[in-house]
């Protein structure tokens, strides 16, 4: 896996994992035996490799004085390989770099896994599902609890008291039927 000096990131295809345990018991299991038949061949893996290697050159040994990367610092050479990539960075490479070559992996629709952290930086997930009737739920239970300490309020005999209560109060009905009006129409949901 590298030596102790290196900040490991591994790339492979397929299986597809989600969870950071699974991952590294896959790469474990690829260490120990060094086999790489768990991981799909597949072109995407050579192209992230060449992509990379475009993008950050590894030193030339036949030229002492090639620089491989202003940014980049290979603690080790890494293979090409249709299967899997073991990359070793060293741990003076800036975080830039670790973003490109996670935008690389994604770009290409690969598992890429931090074993250090543990962490699987891609591909991306879809996003949850979201729970509709209960966020209905929540905002119909806020909405009942504003308009019930509004209703409460009414009732308190000290102005100086009720109105700041009744306003709180209020906006928490009106930020319910908010809620309610976004859930039903989610054109109208602020855009990022």
């Amino acid at each position: 896996m590298g030596n102790s000096m290196s900040y490991d990131l591994i790339a492979w295809k397929a299986p597809r994992v989600t969870d950071e345990e699974e991952a590294a018991r896959l790469v474990n299991q690829y260490f120990a035996s060094d086999d790489a038949t768990p991981f799909s061949v597949s072109s995407d893996v050579e192209g992230f490799y060449a992509d990379l290697m475009k993008k950050y050159p590894l030193p030339d040994p036949a030229n002492p004085y090639h620089v491989a990367s202003d940014q980049t610092r290979w603690a080790m050479e890494c293979e090409p390989s249709d299967r899997v990539v073991e990359l070793h960075l060293s741990w003076g490479t800036p975080g830039e770099v670790v973003d490109e070559i996670v935008a690389l992996a994604r770009a290409r629709d690969l598992v890429l896994f931090d074993p250090q952290g543990p962490a699987i930086y891609s591909p991306e997930l879809p996003p949850e599902p979201e729970d509709i009737p209960g966020q209905v739920r929540q905002a119909l239970g806020a909405g009942a609890v504003g308009a019930g300490i509004f209703v409460a309020a009414f009732y308190i005999p000290w102005r100086i008291l009720s109105w700041p209560i009744m306003a709180a109060s209020g906006f928490l009905v009106a930020m319910s039927i908010y809620t309610l009006v976004v859930l039903w129409k989610p054109e109208w949901q602020p855009k990022e």
